[in-house]
């Protein structure tokens, strides 16, 4: 373990089962899905259901347990909130305040916050840098969102210039035509709006796919496929 601040320790699994989880006197935050929020609410599968009352977090004596999921191209945490609005936030025209009470006074108490709204405004400056091309999402609502993208990739070519690896991947999944949820099953992704805006629209945008229904988008047999650019960069991409 590491201690950040006095009495104020980070740490993994191990430093908790093995120097932590017997001992008297410690609070424990588990920022993670695996194991200890599953373990405290009893489900299998991907995940509780999203009407269970400690979805995303649930607190067990010492303990307090959040829901944060990594995956390979992004993290993904989810708060209750107390919303001032609704969508998503625009770090250029927003007012910042809590967005949970309890978890900010716990940091202001230990003094790892700077300034209110000074989370967001950082996390666009340096996933900009960290990850290029990528912005993070924060979203507002009962539920409070934040995505951070971890991963980018990136493929040249003559005829289609720079393709992100999320148009890519689309490209690569489609089969034929093929709905969004099928789709996004494929690449084993579970946030819907995540998929949409970073997926789905940008392949539409750049001419590699295309809707079924063009004209109505919302239509309930809606499906994508790929267009005659797609098809010529899912052929670049498999001969590589």
């Amino acid at each position: 373990m590491t201690e950040i601040q006095p009495n104020l320790f980070i740490g993994n699994e191990n430093d908790y089962e093995f120097n932590v989880k017997d001992q008297e006197g410690w609070s424990v935050v588990h920022a993670c899905k695996e194991p200890y929020h599953r373990q405290a609410l009893g489900y299998s599968g991907r995940g509780a259901p999203k009407d269970h009352p400690e979805y995303l977090m649930a607190k067990r004596e010492n303990r307090l347990i959040l829901k944060l999921v990594i995956e390979k191209e992004r993290v993904l945490t989810e708060n209750w909130n107390k919303p001032h609005g609704r969508g998503n936030i625009d770090p250029e025209n927003f007012s910042p305040y809590p967005k949970n009470p309890m978890i900010a006074r716990f940091f202001k108490e230990i003094g790892r916050v700077d300034e209110l709204g000074s989370g967001v405004r950082n996390t666009y400056k340096y996933c900009g840098l960290y990850t290029p091309g990528t912005k993070p999402e924060f979203i507002e609502g009962d539920v409070f969102k934040a995505i951070i993208p971890i991963q980018t990739e990136q493929v040249s070519g003559e005829a289609t210039g720079e393709v992100s690896g999320e148009v890519q991947k689309v490209v690569s999944a489609l089969e034929a035509a093929m709905k969004r949820s099928e789709i996004q099953n494929k690449l084993e992704l579970k946030h819907d709006d995540y998929f949409r805006l970073n997926y789905i629209e940008p392949a539409i945008k750049e001419g590699f796919i295309e809707m079924t229904y063009p004209n109505s988008p919302n239509h309930p047999n809606q499906k994508y496929r790929l267009t005659a650019k797609g098809k010529k960069l899912k052929t670049r991409m498999e001969k590589k």
